[in-house]
């Protein structure tokens, strides 16, 4: 409603003309005209809304791997990888959409820190595959540390973390975790092949496979200690696998 003030200025609004005071003026201005939503955009809200709740679940979940070192846009990242999973989905109806029904193959790759890309640090590929008895397999070759390695500077430690979870294929809540750890030293003239099994998937799920380079300076009192910070911290999704056990 419209009404005078104390200095008979018209204030408030008239049907779909608002009065306003700027500065030492009086303004009339019409009202914008609400914007009515359809089906298509209530659903692609959904879906926004769903990448959004996924890319939650997911960063919790994966937290034991970035840390809190990750760059400052990687939950808008994530969120905008999901969104796009779900829009390359064509095969089912907008609102409905989830990891479990989309190609998920993009998020192979993610970096949680776009200052410090993973495949920068450790120039060569890991192998994650599951068995015939769904154990899942994570292989890497024997590696010269000195050239596969990129190493801070004056640092001789490192620890290469992988982090292997299970996730209800609906719900996306984390029914299993494991990790497998290797110990790298600079001085090393070669790092043995490594070859880590889980233990087996008993029902159909989401696994990602996720691992970071952990570096280490040397102490005599304490041993080693941590480097890794928010600038510099490797640390990517390496393979996710949809996994559908035939019942």
């Amino acid at each position: 409603m419209a009404y005078l003030d104390k200095n008979n200025i018209i204030r408030g609004a008239l049907g779909n003309v608002v009065f306003r005071q700027l500065d030492d003026k009086n303004v009339i201005q019409a009202k914008p005209e609400k914007l009515k939503q359809t089906k298509a955009t209530k659903e692609s809200a959904t879906d926004f809304g769903t990448a959004s709740t996924t890319a939650k679940k997911l960063t919790i979940s994966l937290k034991s791997i970035y840390f809190n070192h990750h760059d400052n846009k990687m939950h808008t990242r994530l969120r905008s990888c999901i969104l796009n999973i779900f829009k390359k989905n064509m095969t089912t109806s907008r609102g409905q959409k989830s990891l479990w029904m989309s190609d998920i193959e993009t998020l192979n790759g993610f970096d949680f820190n776009l200052t410090s890309l993973f495949s920068d640090y450790l120039k060569l590929n890991i192998g994650v595959s599951m068995s015939h008895d769904h154990k899942i397999k994570i292989q890497v070759v024997s590696l010269d540390p000195k050239k596969y390695i990129k190493w801070p500077e004056s640092i001789f430690k490192a620890e290469l973390c992988f982090l292997m979870s299970v996730f209800g294929k609906d719900d996306l809540r984390i029914k299993n975790q494991e990790v497998f750890k290797k110990e790298i030293s600079f001085f090393n003239s070669s790092v043995t092949a490594l070859n880590y099994s889980s233990t087996p998937i008993t029902s159909d799920a989401l696994v990602i496979v996720s691992a970071c380079l952990l570096f280490y300076k040397e102490d005599s009192l304490v041993s080693r200690i941590p480097i890794n910070h928010k600038s510099m911290h490797p640390a990517q999704i390496i393979k996710v696998i949809k996994i559908e056990l035939a019942t």
